[in-house]
């Protein structure tokens, strides 16, 4: 066996392969890698040149979000993905409004590029697993709609209303908000270790812009089942913007004070 052979027995051995699809156009490959789901099952991989072979896509077909949905999470659509997005934290790698993963590179950085989305698809996979059987719909009308209550209670005469601004993070990445109340921007999140860092990772990237900063930003923890939890969680959060729990917003919203952190 010569040294050629040896090195693709050896990565065939490893999990790595590559087929063209047939029937085609432009030609189209599925790439085979040991990385997927935490139960076993693979990662659909696919690529493509773009223009005259000057760029490589990697994108999964839909593939990544119809296993999430298979293990029962619901309505991450909601939002233009925003919850997936929040899990990715790889620069250059997209969610199409169809659902796809992607990454578009220079072929020059393919093999960058490659990591960077297998990383990403990585990521995928434990947010999957943390959120296995969570409806994400449940959430919006309950958690948030909670929060704009006590809001509109403790400032009657400047109303809370679904935020419709998006902000740029240093790293280009672009971020929407639950809600606004005057210039400021709000986040809502349940007490849950996905949630704390994906809400973490959105701040320290909009704080190291320039020209977000300074944005007037409060997180509200959803406190009421692991208080001790969420007063870590709010501790960490309160670093980079204004964070309540959820109790304290409810005292101010009955006349009590609203310590902030």
């Amino acid at each position: 066996m010569n040294i050629q052979s040896s090195c693709q027995d050896m990565c065939a051995k490893l999990g790595f392969g590559c087929v063209q699809l047939e029937d085609e156009y432009p030609p189209m490959m599925a790439l085979q890698t040991p990385f997927g789901f935490y139960g076993g099952d693979p990662f659909e991989i696919y690529a493509e040149y773009l223009g005259d072979r000057e760029q490589i896509r990697f994108f999964d077909s839909g593939g990544t979000l119809f296993h999430c949905f298979a293990r029962q999470i619901n309505s991450f659509h909601l939002r233009d993905y925003q919850v997936v997005k929040a899990a990715i934290k790889q620069p250059g790698i997209n969610v199409t409004h169809e659902g796809e993963i992607e990454g578009t590179f220079e072929v020059s950085n393919m093999a960058s590029g490659f990591a960077s989305y297998v990383d990403a698809l990585l990521s995928l996979a434990r947010w999957e697993f943390d959120n296995a059987g969570t409806d994400f719909a449940v959430r919006e009308p309950s958690l948030i709609g909670d929060t704009r209550l006590y809001l509109n209670a403790i400032k009657p005469d400047v109303p809370a209303l679904k935020s419709t601004l998006k902000a740029a993070g240093v790293s280009g990445r672009q971020y929407g908000f639950d809600l606004s109340q005057g210039d400021t921007q709000i986040d809502v999140i349940s007490c849950h270790r996905n949630a704390s860092s994906s809400e973490l990772y959105k701040l320290v990237d909009l704080r190291g812009n320039a020209l977000t900063a300074n944005m007037p930003i409060i997180v509200v923890v959803d406190d009421r089942l692991l208080p001790e939890q969420a007063d870590r969680e709010v501790a960490v959060i309160g670093q980079y913007a204004e964070a309540w729990p959820m109790r304290k917003l409810i005292e101010a919203a009955a006349g009590g004070a609203l310590t902030r952190h």
